[in-house]
């Protein structure tokens, strides 16, 4: 909690999974399910989005097929809930499907400081740091080259140790005090944006501070 991770309830992340999917349908045309709707989680904790996600899809066995293997993607910077994730992830689906499949999409990897799909620079630079390998950089790679329809989530809270000082002064002209800056929700909802500019779905908790205080004009004015 003093890193501001907090895991998210169930309840809540049912309700934002069911709202994302109407809101799809509604303005898109297209459910969560369909193909060519590629799912993000950027911050996946120990999994509890993506686990309910497969929960969301479980009758569908073809799509969820699909969707498990080509269009749900999710990252971790935590190399504990990273494994984590990866066990509930590929349990939930092998109890709902009966039968064992890998998780392609799961990445060991900033999601901030991965910022290729942006057409920046590689992200690669946690893979290295943690011996994680090939396997992991193809991952990287891989989701980068996507058109992401649909980003969901609960990102940290608040800035955190691991976060480098050289990314988060790309928003010292953006915001105005540090206070704005050690926020961390806040970049994460301007980089989900930022891969969302063709249109689609963005669902975060995260703190109402910005829609109150002055630094959080820029983000009002970008949302709107």
């Amino acid at each position: 909690d003093r890193l501001g991770v907090v895991y998210t309830p169930g309840e809540i992340v049912r309700f934002m999974i069911e709202s994302a999917d109407w809101l799809c349908e509604h303005h898109f045309g297209r459910n969560l399910i369909d193909r060519d709707v590629e799912i993000l989680d950027p911050a996946v904790g120990t999994g509890t989005f993506i686990t309910e996600l497969i929960e969301h899809f479980r009758g569908q066995p073809a799509k969820l097929k699909h969707k498990y293997t080509e269009e749900l993607h999710a990252n971790e910077v935590g190399i504990l809930p990273y494994y984590v994730a990866n066990l509930n992830i590929e349990a939930t689906y092998a109890a709902i499907t009966g039968e064992y499949e890998e998780f392609p999409g799961l990445c060991l990897v900033d999601t901030l400081d991965n910022v290729a799909g942006l057409g920046k620079k590689t992200g690669d630079q946690i893979a290295d740091l943690f011996g994680m390998g090939d396997e992991n950089v193809e991952r990287i790679k891989r989701q980068n080259k996507r058109k992401i329809s649909v980003i969901i989530g609960n990102p940290p809270y608040v800035r955190q140790e691991l976060i480098a000082d050289a990314l988060m002064a790309e928003y010292r002209d953006f915001y105005l005090t540090d206070s704005a800056r050690a926020e961390i929700y806040i970049p994460f909802i301007e980089r989900s944006l930022s891969h969302l500019t063709k249109g689609g779905n963005l669902g975060f908790i995260c703190a109402d501070r910005w829609m109150k205080n002055r630094y959080g004009g820029p983000l009002r004015h970008m949302v709107a």
